[in-house]
């Protein structure tokens, strides 16, 4: 394993207890039970985890039909079933976001930066 895989993966614990002390998730929470219609998620590389367990979560815990996405999947697969999209991005600002937004969908992102488009905008907090 190279040195900056090592390195990440050492800090994986101090990031993951660093968000959740520093993100309202009372309020993520209460958005994403809000949601009731289809939805899918999207993200790119490490948020494309988060993305795919945000579905199963959507899925078992709202009792909705959902599907994860890759990016490239709104450039080919029909989407027009679904109501909702919900990105995961650290960045919140990458061509996968792009590729997700750019439809007439509900929009949501997961996020640590805002996005410049009309979202729900589910912040989460990392000082590190």
């Amino acid at each position: 394993m190279n040195k900056s895989m090592e390195e990440n993966f050492s800090m994986l614990k101090k990031r993951v207890m660093d968000s959740l002390d520093n993100t309202d998730l009372e309020l993520i929470r209460y958005e994403l039970s809000k949601i009731d219609t289809p939805t899918i998620t999207c993200g790119v590389g490490g948020s494309s985890i988060v993305s795919l367990f945000a579905s199963k979560v959507l899925c078992k815990k709202n009792n909705i039909i959902t599907n994860n996405y890759e990016p490239r999947d709104f450039l080919y697969d029909s989407y027009y079933l679904y109501n909702n999209v919900l990105s995961c991005s650290y960045s919140g600002n990458n061509y996968g976001v792009d590729l997700s937004f750019n439809n007439n969908l509900k929009h949501y992102l997961l996020s640590n930066n805002s996005y410049c488009k009309d979202v729900i905008y589910l912040k989460y907090n990392s000082s590190l």
